[in-house]
């Protein structure tokens, strides 16, 4: 008896990274308690997908290397500078054992991946292109827009009140008459030829803009008091974000047009934590035995 044979699937893994770097740091050891060290590093890493999500993830499928640009976890300039100097205080156990430190950190932001958002007919998205708007980008109409941290104030929609438009949030929805006027910066891949929906895979590459940077510096005072031989209590009292300045998180990246997330930062980086969403202090006490 014969029994009919099921799918065969087959998985076939491809692609191309590549890293290039150049790495400086400097230590220098003081008198007296004194020391620095500083690093940077300039970089540039490109692949074409760097993550191992399950499905599609590519623009084209076809032609998986077309999606070849900076890593989503690519940062250009990273510098940090770090510091230790223990007080030049002595004589009692108050007095002595003082140490302060400090971190900064400087980093560009990470490449964002504009996507676009499905197109409408007649009030509602087109069902043919939801499906694949996940791996589809929209069309350049012209330079890619400049990056920085606008302010929106008196919006006609008051919901953006106050937030920050990061790039040019212009979409060009080709299906809809009243929706181009030829000065939008992203165009929707779609085009009504004969009167029917041509879809088509977006010319814009992938990662193609840069997320807003990260700039923090932290800082610690540590008393260090010794009680016997064996037995010290340690204070620490460390500020994260000490200057209190805002690194914002990632802006909306799904181009529609009318859009109120589209180029649009409505957080900070982390709305909890010690990664630079604003100043925080934190209180310790350990004693080492």
């Amino acid at each position: 008896m014969l029994t009919a044979l099921g799918n065969i699937s087959e998985q076939k893994g491809s692609g191309t990274s590549n890293y290039n770097a150049l790495w400086v740091t400097g230590t220098k050891h003081f008198a007296k308690g004194l020391e620095f060290n500083a690093n940077y590093t300039w970089s540039k890493s490109l692949d074409e997908n760097s993550r191992n999500f399950q499905g599609i993830v590519v623009q084209n499928s076809l032609n998986p290397f077309l999606d070849y640009g900076p890593s989503d976890f690519d940062a250009r300039h990273h510098f940090t500078f770090s510091g230790i100097y223990e007080l030049p205080f002595s004589g009692n156990r108050f007095k002595s054992g003082w140490r302060i430190g400090t971190i900064a950190q400087l980093q560009s932001g990470n490449p964002l991946n504009i996507l676009a958002g499905s197109p409408v007919q007649g009030g509602s998205a087109i069902s043919a292109f939801t499906g694949v708007a996940n791996t589809i980008r929209p069309d350049l109409n012209s330079a890619l827009p400049s990056v920085g941290s606008t302010l929106i104030q008196n919006n006609s929609n008051n919901s953006l009140n106050g937030l920050i438009q990061y790039f040019s949030a212009g979409v060009c929805d080709p299906t809809s008459k009243t929706a181009c006027t030829g000065s939008e910066t992203f165009v929707l891949p779609v085009a009504l030829v004969g009167g029917k929906d041509s879809f088509h895979f977006g010319n814009l590459h992938r990662n193609a803009v840069v997320g807003p940077g990260f700039e923090d510096v932290d800082f610690s005072l540590t008393k260090t008091t010794k009680i016997t031989e064996r037995l010290r209590n340690e204070f620490r009292v460390e500020a994260y974000d000490v200057l209190n300045h805002p690194d914002f998180a990632n802006p909306g990246t799904t181009a529609l047009p009318g859009s109120t997330t589209f180029g649009i930062i409505r957080a900070t980086r982390n709305p909890t934590g010690d990664a630079g969403s604003s100043r925080q202090l934190q209180f310790a006490m350990k004693f080492i035995f």
